[in-house]
């Protein structure tokens, strides 16, 4: 077995997933460390906070790899004295490396949308745009009835918005938070439409138009992704006879 590094990593990564497609506001990428650090075991998790820091350094990981950036926003200084400073600080500390994979992640086939499509055993999915995948239920189900699958397979409370006893056959999906992405699912044919978080003001013109919504959660409706990720990347380092592990967060 061949020792990996953190360019290797951040190659298939971006393979899967290319980091020149996401938005311009977002930051991707090697976000802290050394592309040349020797890496034996990486984390994938949706978010860097203390306790996913604390588990990796449990499996002694020398890379984690997150859906959602850190420095998300312009920083000035890198201090204790913010919650994002600490965090850089221990990874510098502990010699890990962060890759963000982030919008570009949610435009490609590993998204948590069509990642919760495949769950749902969706049929002739597609994309209604870059972020929204689309299909057909196995059967046609009430608002109500898809509800509680949707619960089943989040693990988690979900609010519909709208008639509960409409006839849901196409069910458009979006992980994490894309409440604007209304119209689209309706241009889809979808006449439901799930995501993690919606504003008040999309609640009341999806319902206007004869579309139910649902709301997720954000963490719930992007964790899919996570385990997907993880196996995709053993399967990769695998092939490339790198000595990695990759294990799975289910912390935030």
């Amino acid at each position: 077995m061949k020792q990996a590094r953190v360019k290797d990593i951040y190659h298939l990564i971006n393979n899967m997933a290319p980091f020149e497609t996401a938005e311009d506001f977002d930051n991707v990428g090697l976000l802290v460390g050394d592309k040349e650090q020797i890496v034996n075991n990486i984390l994938v998790a949706l978010d860097l906070n203390d306790d996913t820091l604390e588990y990796a350094l449990k499996i002694n990981a020398q890379l984690v790899v997150t859906h959602h950036p850190l420095m998300f926003l312009p920083i000035q200084s890198i201090t204790t004295d913010s919650y994002e400073g600490r965090l850089m600080l221990r990874l510098i500390k502990n010699n890990i490396s962060l890759i963000a994979a982030h919008t570009n992640m949610d435009k490609s086939p590993y998204s948590a949308s069509c990642q919760l499509a495949k769950k749902l055993e969706l049929k002739n999915t597609s994309m209604a745009d870059e972020y929204i995948c689309v299909g057909d239920l196995p059967e046609p189900l009430s608002a109500n009835e898809l509800c509680l699958q949707l619960e089943k397979i989040l693990s988690q409370k979900v609010v519909l918005r709208g008639d509960e006893k409409l006839i849901i056959n196409r069910l458009a999906i979006a992980g994490g938070s894309y409440s604007e992405g209304l119209h689209n699912a309706i241009d889809s044919g979808a006449k439901a439409y799930l995501t993690g978080e919606l504003r008040h003001h999309h609640i009341l013109e999806a319902n206007s138009l004869g579309l139910v919504l649902f709301e997720g959660g954000h963490f719930e409706t992007e964790y899919p992704m996570v385990p997907h990720l993880t196996e995709c990347l053993q399967k990769d380092v695998n092939a490339l006879e790198l000595n990695v592990r990759v294990f799975s967060s289910r912390l935030s």
